[in-house]
């Protein structure tokens, strides 16, 4: 097998991170429920394993914005008084409180008018006030007009090349490093590692991939951004829902 295309060092560096590896934290991060929790293998400098900044900004806005929604539709479908209820409205919090700067960035990546000037940063506040005041018909339609005004884009997220040796690959790292967090949902937990391989299947494509976009963290020599580029997160989207996920041979 050649070396493994997550982990290869930089082209335009020989230096490594942390040793060769990279931490992937856990979700405290705005809006990242119940996701990743593992540590990556990798021997690769910051500025190749993560993702370019044009690409995150014109990808974390949208994805927040799916995830708050999931998040806040979750949240009233269940009893309020429980831990994960508490989670949810922890995150849901978070996330708009920095979800004004993130969206700021999305519409200059893509040229879009999305800022101030266009009622942005009063709408955001509004979102806040009517959550916490339980509006939550508000909420929803505003959320819902949101999402569509800045869609996520999954095309970054596609396989670039025929055959199955990237999601080998995927397949590695989901077994070694991240399997054992995911196993099951803890419960009475506020924010639960459930297993990925049932989420990939009930949830929306969309927001499967948004949800392992804003859930993996990196390291602090990477400004604790995610170090998968969208192309290896599709790879892994791709062997979760592979009938390969139960094999042994990627363990070898």
């Amino acid at each position: 097998m050649r070396a493994c295309r997550w982990c290869r060092p930089s082209r335009s560096s020989s230096s490594t991170v942390g040793g060769g590896l990279l931490r992937i934290l856990a979700v405290g991060a705005p809006a990242a429920a119940v996701v990743f929790l593992c540590i990556l293998a990798a021997a690769a400098s910051s500025a190749a394993a993560a993702p370019s900044k044009e690409v995150r900004a014109r990808l974390l806005c949208p994805a927040e914005l799916l995830v708050v929604r999931a998040d806040a539709r979750k949240h009233d479908e269940i009893d309020s008084g429980t831990p994960l209820a508490r989670g949810l409205r922890n995150r849901i919090a978070s996330t708009l409180a920095t979800l004004p700067i993130t969206c700021r960035r999305y519409a200059a990546a893509v040229s879009k008018p999305f800022d101030d000037a266009q009622g942005f940063v009063a709408r955001i506040r509004q979102l806040r006030g009517w959550f916490d005041a339980g509006e939550r018909r508000r909420f929803a339609e505003e959320m819902d007009a949101l999402v569509i005004q800045a869609p996520f884009v999954t095309t970054s997220f596609l396989r670039d090349r025929n055959g199955n040796e990237d999601e080998r690959e995927a397949g590695i790292v989901y077994h070694q490093l991240c399997h054992g967090c995911h196993v099951a949902t803890t419960q009475n937990a506020e924010n639960p590692a459930a297993p990925l391989d049932d989420m990939v299947r009930i949830l929306s494509r969309e927001e499967f991939l948004a949800r392992m976009l804003l859930g993996v963290r990196g390291t602090p020599e990477i400004g604790l951004a995610n170090p998968l580029t969208p192309f290896e997160i599709g790879a892994m989207t791709r062997f979760l829902l592979s009938d390969r996920i139960a094999g042994e041979t990627f363990l070898r």
